[in-house]
């Protein structure tokens, strides 16, 4: 099977995926909703100059499948606790990968809560405040 890299999916490709924050995660029907503060590159359209004390412009987001069956190791996920920065900041770390077929196969692992496994029929994002 023939997998691709997630930049290749419209209204990703302004967004640096790898170095973007997972910040939680819900399954609600065939809805999966990943929370991210999502790295947005300077030629994104919501890009602006980093906030003080970041070192990139972060918008709040959420990656969002639709049409999702077949999901293994969402239950790994619920027993995740997050990593807890020096400000007080929880996060589960980079997406460490991120990879699709054109049958609507996914991959998509978490640094610190591991690696989910779907089907989808899509996949969108949805900026906060952008």
């Amino acid at each position: 099977m023939l997998y691709h890299d997630a930049n290749k999916i419209s209204g990703l490709e302004r967004i640096d995926l790898w170095e973007s924050f997972v910040l939680g995660w819900e399954l609600k029907g065939e809805e999966l909703r990943i929370k991210i503060d999502a790295y947005l590159l300077p030629d994104h359209d919501g890009y602006t100059e980093p906030k003080e004390k970041e070192w990139a412009c972060f918008a709040s987001a959420y990656l969002i499948f639709d049409g999702v069956k077949d999901i293994y190791g969402f239950s790994d996920l619920t027993e995740c606790k997050p990593a807890v920065d020096a400000t007080g900041e929880k996060d589960f770390g980079h997406i460490e990968d991120f990879q699709f077929t054109v049958l609507g196969e996914y991959i998509f692992t978490i640094e610190f809560a591991g690696k989910l496994s779907f089907k989808a029929k899509g996949v969108r994002i949805s900026l906060e405040n952008v």
